[in-house]
């Protein structure tokens, strides 16, 4: 079993063979070998049967992933967690606490929206989205902060954003588990359902 949701997994996130992926996962979490009980194969599992369109399956999957306590809910699948924290579908602004910050960026959108729309037409600036969440269209990005750090390189062609970043939301900067970025999804652009790494954040 446990040989068996090793070579899933790879199908999975390597190959992107989501049927033989889905087949092999299954074999090998419905053995209960030790090692098998775990939340990255239900994950995976779950996510492979949604890209092949057989949703009740996974919602099965993801179901039996909560009652192994594996996942916090069937829609909050994030496999890195801080207890404690609350889990909620939508935040309105006050109960993130954040409200000032957020008005203060807000204030700014069309100064933001035109550096970003003038680094969109440079060659090789943003880069497709690299989850592999995107079924089909485009979809780029450009990352100014993650994980905590600056993105010098990208700071430095978008220095309003950057700092206006700095000076009004530096939680946001400064979150070990957050991103900032600019996120382009073109027309047409189609993407798989999924959830974030973690409940350490939230997305604006």
């Amino acid at each position: 079993g446990f040989a068996l949701v090793h070579y899933g997994f790879v199908l999975k996130t390597l190959d992107q063979n989501m049927e033989l992926a889905a087949q092999y996962l299954q074999e090998g979490i419905d053995t209960g070998h030790p090692g098998t009980q775990d939340g990255r194969f239900y994950f995976q599992l779950g996510d492979a049967l949604q890209r092949l369109g057989r949703n009740s399956e996974a919602l099965a999957v993801y179901r039996k992933g909560v009652q192994k306590k594996l996942f916090r809910s069937v829609y909050q699948r994030s496999l890195y967690n801080v207890d404690g924290l609350a889990a909620r579908p939508y935040w309105t602004e006050e109960q993130t606490t954040h409200a000032t910050e957020l008005e203060l960026i807000r204030a700014k959108w069309r100064e933001v929206r035109d550096e970003g729309l003038k680094l969109l037409t440079g060659a090789g600036v943003f880069v497709n989205e690299s989850e592999n969440l995107r079924d089909r269209g485009d979809w780029k990005q450009l990352e100014l902060f993650s994980r905590g750090a600056r993105v010098e390189r990208n700071c430095a062609r978008a220095p309003y954003t950057c700092r206006l970043v700095e000076q009004y939301f530096p939680a946001a900067r400064t979150c070990k588990r957050g991103q900032v970025k600019f996120s382009v999804m073109h027309p047409g652009t189609h993407v798989w359902p999924h959830c974030g790494p973690t409940n350490c954040r939230v997305r604006a």
